[in-house]
């Protein structure tokens, strides 16, 4: 995924704008989006840290989730935003079984 979303990136002329981790850096910087196609366990895993890595107008795409997962996953979003001092709205969309909930 990590190769495919770089390819992505260069093939569309953008590796100036766009960052692609296999692993979460140090926080050098805050970020306008922030995109995690992971799975649900590493998504709650990281919460706090790519929360704490927004711009204060950023926004964040979870995707890699089931509809099992979204409720955990939204709440635990949720929390660390709150902990930002930040209050959050999701909205919810879907291909076939996979789920995505984006910032809004």
């Amino acid at each position: 995924a990590l190769e495919c979303a770089r390819e992505c990136v260069e093939h569309n002329g953008e590796m100036a704008r766009v960052d692609c981790y296999q692993f979460l850096p140090e926080r050098e910087r805050l970020y306008d989006v922030i995109v995690a196609n992971i799975l649900q366990p590493v998504l709650l895993q990281f919460a706090d840290a790519l929360v704490s890595r927004l711009s204060a107008e950023g926004k964040i795409i979870l995707s890699g989730l089931l509809e099992g997962d979204v409720a955990e996953v939204k709440a635990k979003y949720s929390q660390a935003y709150k902990k930002l001092g930040r209050d959050i709205r999701w909205n919810q969309s879907a291909i076939g079984e996979w789920q995505c909930l984006t910032s809004l």
